[in-house]
């Protein structure tokens, strides 16, 4: 061996060319990237950087000589490395490319298919690519072998070539092994072997679509009475192989044959095991030539003109052994292409479902919300929307009902299906987030909402005015005016909860609205009726917050995989918070549990959340979530009192109206370019540019100044002010102290024990903070609560943390923040 190539072979490259030749791969250079991301080419504004041949023939120079190898490529380490793909080298690969969706591609394949086996796998800059043992057949190097709805995923077969390990990408990231234990190249499973074999070349009509699949065994002996078995010796051959090419048996075509003069068994049986599949007519030609006699008459008298029920518009689908996967794809195609009412929602199909229900006064009016699909609604469907038929081992094909099993392969598509996704139903007119009017019926792309048989409803005007908000604004105050708000803050929440809940296509999140009372009987419950009759004609439903938080996620969580418009938690007893509320609150995805099962799926929320409740205090995270309306209404019987106007009827009796005018006023602004914007709300940041600074445009309180409220009445941030002062005030700023210690001082006495506690504050701060009421405190107890407030802001005083790096007890102290 040359000392160049000698030394070339101790090369991260020359190693890896000379293993490739060695397991009988066909090697050539390609042209390398540079570390500024440019070909070696040296063309400036190369189009293929670091996959382009870099020795005179290209592919024709391939070899599985590592001598010859070295010269091509000049012993250099700056190229890449080209493996022809196809026979030469016993291979082919499946490039995937994550840039154009493969990875979404090659999983829904594997899907229908199967999973293929990983042993040599290469993980390029931006997909990976996939090595298999060449079969027999020619394999052709295709991009669109599996059609355009697997984009990103290529074949490199016969003809073709990839660059491999460890070649240069134009990420500058290298081609590298998946694992580091590489087998050598696999088989590919014979259903992926069935996808590549290449087509056979039939003659056209033999590619004709036949109705073989339409015929059973008994309408195709009917419709050879229609032909003459005396005919014509080659047309005698050609009916016997189309029965033949088309899978029936070769008794039908013995039972006719025998009706002629010429019938000879012998010639019969040799003639049919002789026949081939390359030739002769189809089944649809012999169709058209019975057809031409009077079957086709007699055919349509017997099914009683089966278009008079609309049957023969339905798609035929037959079913063969061993392709359930390809039937169940074909079955979700029939039921996207014919209009059924089912889509996806997280990783569940869905199916809207219209109830219509008493509303009030014996109104009745219609409510929409979305139900899981089952296999039994799936089967019923597909029954409906193609006609399904099975072919025996005999090759009669009878009709039959879709199988339990190809339903239940549906449904098991979760992540794969191409069902439109749908994040809710409504029934009334609501905004897009680009501002403009949902108004038609039907199913929506930009929202992904289906609105169903929305109200009639003036015309709101194209371009509506100041003036024109101001007016639709009296007419929703109208509905408020004999509620006992307290403070116009109050007042503007409750007009929010009208404008979001009709709006709220608008914006993915919106803060929840809470209303509460003094006393019961308030009209905190009838104040959510509202916007709730605004939005969908009824009065609000309501669900109990449970007695755990684990109870109310599962409740919510039921609501809003319904996809709910409004949600509401009732009649709440003094504190209330939570994170799963948080969380479904703030998030525009949520993920819930299902109910009676250890799974939990993500979808969208489009809910409206309100809560009511006596007294009630909002904990913690929840303060910044919730703009909150107090009612009072000064006497001792609330519930006595009357609403005279009956503000709900109201609503009912022209909800048309009532959706205007809420639409009106958010239109208005945005149509005037949103003017003087409040400053944004955190995580709710398209609501407060929509509905709040709607309202403070027309000169109306800041609903969000109910925040600052709440977060005063908040006990968790009292307790936590309470223990910071305590601390400070006793330890003074930066005197650090484990919790230990701080406990400790809890317990410090004036004197004996007799005498009262040196620090009474700390120690009453210290029970609110640890729910410890028995005076014995846990210092591991307290340190986690301290853990949970690291870094806090209260009162300008914030809690500081120091660990200790030996593993000791952290320290703790407040430090004063100024200015």
């Amino acid at each position: 061996m040359h000392n160049n190539t000698a030394k070339w072979l101790a090369t991260n490259i020359g190693e890896h060319v000379n293993t490739y030749t060695q397991i009988g791969f066909r090697v050539f250079p390609c042209h390398g990237v540079k570390n500024d991301r440019s070909c070696t080419c040296g063309k400036q504004g190369c189009a293929n950087i670091g996959k382009h041949p870099a020795c005179k023939n290209g592919l024709k120079d391939a070899t599985g000589d590592f001598g010859v190898a070295a010269k091509l490529f000049d012993c250099r380490e700056d190229l890449n490395i080209g493996i022809a793909t196809g026979a030469e080298s016993g291979i082919f690969v499946i490039d995937i490319d994550g840039d154009k969706g493969g990875n979404e591609s090659f999983a829904r394949l594997q899907q229908l298919h199967g999973a293929l086996p990983t042993g040599w796998s290469v993980l390029t800059g931006n997909g990976q690519h996939h090595y298999f043992k060449h079969p027999s057949f020619k394999v052709s190097s295709n991009s669109n072998t599996f059609g355009k709805d697997f984009p990103g995923v290529d074949i490199r077969g016969d003809g073709g070539y990839v660059i491999a390990p460890p070649s240069r990408h134009r990420t500058g990231k290298e081609y590298s092994f998946a694992s580091d234990d590489i087998d050598l190249p696999q088989d590919a499973p014979e259903a992926w072997l069935e996808l590549l074999k290449p087509k056979e070349n039939k003659p056209p009509e033999q590619n004709l679509t036949t109705i073989t699949s339409e015929l059973s065994r008994e309408e195709v002996e009917d419709m050879l009475s229609f032909l003459d078995p005396d005919m014509g010796h080659d047309d005698w051959l050609h009916v016997g192989m189309a029965l033949h090419h088309s899978g029936f048996s070769m008794q039908i075509w013995n039972n006719w044959s025998q009706r002629g003069r010429k019938y000879n068994p012998k010639d019969c049986i040799s003639r049919w095991n002789k026949f081939k599949r390359d030739g002769g007519i189809t089944i649809a030609t012999l169709v058209k030539m019975a057809k031409g006699r009077g079957w086709e008459s007699k055919k349509c008298a017997e099914s009683n003109c089966k278009e008079a029920d609309g049957e023969d518009s339905l798609p035929v689908i037959v079913m063969e052994g061993g392709g359930i996967s390809v039937e169940a794809t074909k079955g979700e195609e029939v039921l996207i292409s014919s209009g059924a009412e089912i889509y996806q929602r997280g990783y569940c199909l869905v199916r809207p479902v219209v109830k219509d229900v008493e509303a009030a006064r014996k109104n009745r009016t219609k409510i929409a919300q979305l139900i899981a699909v089952g296999k039994t609604y799936l089967v019923d469907q597909l029954c409906q929307r193609a006609i399904w038929k099975r072919r025996g081992q005999s090759g009669i094909i009878t009709k039959i009902n879709p199988p339990d099993k190809l339903a239940e392969l549906i449904l098991g598509r979760k992540g794969h299906w191409n069902f439109k996704e749908v994040v809710g139903v409504i029934t009334t007119p609501t905004l897009r987030p680009d501002g403009s009017l949902l108004c038609k019926a039907g199913y929506d792309p930009e929202t992904r909402l289906i609105l169903f048989e929305p109200p009639a409803m003036p015309d709101i005007p194209d371009a509506p005015t100041r003036e024109d908000a101001l007016e639709a604004l009296d007419l929703l105050n109208d509905l408020l005016s004999e509620f006992p708000f307290v403070g116009d803050a109050s007042r503007s929440v409750a007009l929010s909860m009208i404008l979001t809940t009709v709006s709220r296509g608008a914006f993915n999140v919106a803060p929840m609205h809470a209303i509460r009372a003094s006393t019961p009987g308030s009209g905190k419950s009838y104040i959510c009726d509202m916007p709730t009759a605004i939005a969908t004609g009824r009065r609000c439903p309501v669900t109990a917050a449970g007695k755990t938080e684990e109870e109310t996620e599962k409740r919510i969580g039921s609501a809003l995989l319904a996809g709910q418009p409004v949600i509401c938690i009732d009649n709440i007893s003094g504190e209330f918070g939570g994170d799963f509320l948080c969380q479904a609150i703030e998030r525009h995805l949520v993920e819930i549990r299902i109910l009676g099962k250890s799974e939990q799926v993500e979808v969208e929320s489009r809910s409206t959340i309100f809560a009511t409740g006596n007294n009630l205090r909002l904990l913690g995270d929840m303060t910044r979530r919730v703009v909150l309306c107090t009612l009072d209404a000064n006497m001792e019987r609330p519930e006595l009192r009357k609403f005279k106007d009956k503000p709900f009827e109201k609503v009912l009796s022209d909800r048309g109206k009532y959706i205007a005018a809420a639409l009106t006023i958010v239109r208005a602004y945005i149509v005037a370019g949103r003017p003087n914007p409040a400053p944004q709300l955190g995580s709710f940041e398209d609501w407060s540019d929509t509905v709040r600074s709607a309202l403070i445009w027309l000169d109306l309180a800041d609903p969000v100044e109910t925040m600052n409220t709440a977060r005063d009445e908040d006990p968790s941030l009292q307790t936590m002010a309470a223990v910071f002062a305590a601390m400070r005030d006793i330890s003074g700023v930066d005197n650090k102290k484990t919790a230990a210690d701080i406990i400790k001082l809890a317990f410090e006495k004036e004197g004996d024990e007799h005498t009262p506690y040196k620090n009474p504050k700390l120690r009453d701060a210290l029970a609110n903070a640890t729910s410890n009421k028995s005076g014995f405190f846990n210092a591991k107890e307290f340190g986690k609560w301290l853990s949970q407030k690291k870094k806090r802001i209260v009162n300008n005083m914030r809690l500081d943390q120091e660990v200790d790096k030996h593993g000791h007890a952290s320290k703790w102290w407040i430090t004063e923040i100024r200015g």
